[in-house]
């Protein structure tokens, strides 16, 4: 990577640069020879995995932020909405959050009124910090595995490293499983040396009472057979896996994982976002926060009559004002101006399909 990056910047000394490194002395070593950003992407995955844990009292997992706005998902069974509607609910009337979606093993849903919230789904919520911490605090429900036992993560290798280390910061007591004995890279963490397939290493590692389980080897067929092994073991505990390859994250819902992230969309994101800053952050597979103004289409219409949900599925969940207010979950009767920045959350086809309805003199 050093030598074609020193290649580039003999032909331009201006076109950005972008450049993996896999350690963390290689970062400098990469600027120097001219790279505009270096990127420790298994690093960030580990990272990313262990913002998803779900331990202790509280049941958000913060995934974004963007300004005051604040991204988060919460698993229902681990809150008090269980069986009631969202309409039952009365989570905007009550601290304004917004309920944007549903997940259900991997699949996206737009909630109604009617969803009923049942409990193998996971809210993906919208909301000023204030909020989110009010809904934490309010819709907690007290849980049977509440910091009973550590957090699980299979694999110290770079990605798991990187987990760990992350979860450590948190606070959170964590054991690492792994075939070789890797305890010199992550100091302070208990390293069960075994094969997670085991049955006796996964009771030794403490698989009975962990509340969470993240899965993150290099290997795709190992992830899908440890989530299969740890479900069937845990029926009820939070698993969190990686994947290499986009096509593998339903395979790793069927299996039973709560959440999936995978690598290669994370590594297209940040590069798609360095390209265009701020239009896309990726908050899960296959959802997005973009961002557009209002333009000559919206001007003079509210949110409630401009048939962005109904059109398009997507959620208008923060709107910023030419003065540079940020109205979160804004009012559903607020009149939009031309020059009004919207952020939206929905998938890739959501995106597209408001780019043609809403924004048809994008780029012009």
């Amino acid at each position: 990577n050093t030598t074609v990056a020193f290649t580039l910047r003999e032909l331009t000394s201006s076109v950005p640069m972008v450049s993996r490194a896999e350690k963390d002395e290689s970062i400098d070593i990469l600027k120097l020879a001219g790279c505009t950003w270096v990127f420790q992407f298994r690093k960030l995955l580990g990272q990313s995995l262990t913002r998803r844990v779900a331990t202790g009292r509280l049941c958000v997992s913060p995934l974004a932020s963007v300004g005051q706005l604040v991204i988060a998902e919460a698993q229902v069974k681990h809150t008090t909405l269980g069986g009631k509607t969202l309409r039952e609910s009365g989570l905007r009337a009550a601290m304004g959050i917004n309920v944007v979606g549903l997940w259900n093993h991997g699949v996206f849903e737009q909630p109604g009124p009617d969803t009923v919230l049942e409990e193998q789904k996971v809210l993906v919520i919208a909301g000023s910090r204030i909020q989110v911490d009010s809904f934490s605090q309010q819709c907690s429900r007290e849980r049977d595995d509440a910091a009973s036992g550590p957090v699980l993560v299979l694999g110290g290798g770079r990605v798991g490293t990187a987990a760990a280390l992350a979860l450590k910061d948190r606070g959170l007591d964590v054991v690492v499983v792994d075939k070789q004995n890797v305890a010199p890279q992550m100091p302070g963490i208990r390293v069960q040396v075994g094969d997670a397939a085991d049955p006796a290493t996964l009771e030794r590692a403490g698989i009975k009472n962990a509340p969470s389980i993240i899965i993150t080897t290099h290997d795709d067929d190992i992830n899908i057979y440890l989530t299969i092994y740890c479900r069937r073991i845990r029926p009820d505990v939070q698993i969190i896996s990686r994947t290499n390859l986009d096509r593998n994250v339903k395979v790793l819902h069927a299996a039973g994982a709560t959440l999936v992230l995978s690598l290669a969309s994370l590594v297209s994101n940040r590069i798609i976002n360095l390209m265009e800053p701020g239009r896309v952050f990726m908050i899960n597979e296959g959802l997005n926060i973009f961002r557009a103004t209002a333009g000559r289409v919206l001007s003079g219409r509210t949110l409630i009559n401009s048939g962005i949900r109904k059109n398009c599925h997507c959620n208008v969940v923060a709107v910023k004002k030419e003065d540079g207010e940020m109205l979160i979950n804004p009012d559903p009767h607020m009149e939009f101006k031309a020059t009004d920045e919207l952020f939206l959350i929905g998938d890739s086809e959501s995106e597209n399909q408001y780019y043609e309805l809403y924004w048809p003199d994008r780029g012009a």
